[in-house]
């Protein structure tokens, strides 16, 4: 085997060097695969994280794969966390940072104000696109928001 190849095989193994599907393993069980992650970054601030088991390369270019237990983490400008996707199985593209599946998606805001899930889905980060197309369930919570004064309440 080529020199090049055996460097690119060790970058795409999770938790050797830290490289392109690998940044660290969370889990040394034997049952589970380890964790791969994919920070995305914009303007050297960490937009999204991205994170899955399991890839398996879809493309020669080694960009695109299907995965399992991804889940995405989004962050506000602030850098506190927003909102949290999970997906049992999926196609995820690391150029495009978009993720699609004809199975299950489920959608959460942090503080649990919102949530969303369906079934089959395609989403953009770069965009700030997401569709789902069956079954769309959506949850949102009123009983958080702050009390009113009963002077407020209409008889």
């Amino acid at each position: 085997m080529k020199p090049l190849l055996w460097v690119l095989l060790l970058l795409l193994l999770p938790g050797v060097t830290g490289g392109l599907l690998g940044q660290g393993t969370a889990t040394n069980s034997p049952t589970k695969s380890p964790r791969s992650t994919f920070p995305y970054k914009k303007e050297g601030r960490l937009v999204a994280r991205f994170s899955w088991t399991d890839p398996q390369p879809l493309s020669a270019t080694l960009t695109s794969y299907q995965v399992r237990d991804f889940q995405v983490e989004t962050f506000a400008p602030d850098g506190t966390p927003n909102l949290v996707g999970e997906a049992p199985q999926c196609q995820f593209n690391t150029a495009t940072k978009s993720v699609s599946s004809s199975g299950p998606l489920k959608v959460s805001q942090v503080g649990g104000l919102f949530s969303l899930a369906g079934e089959g889905f395609e989403w953009n980060h770069e965009s700030g696109r997401l569709v789902l197309s069956n079954r769309v369930r959506t949850v949102i919570r009123l009983n958080v928001l702050p009390n009113r004064p009963s002077s407020s309440l209409l008889p």
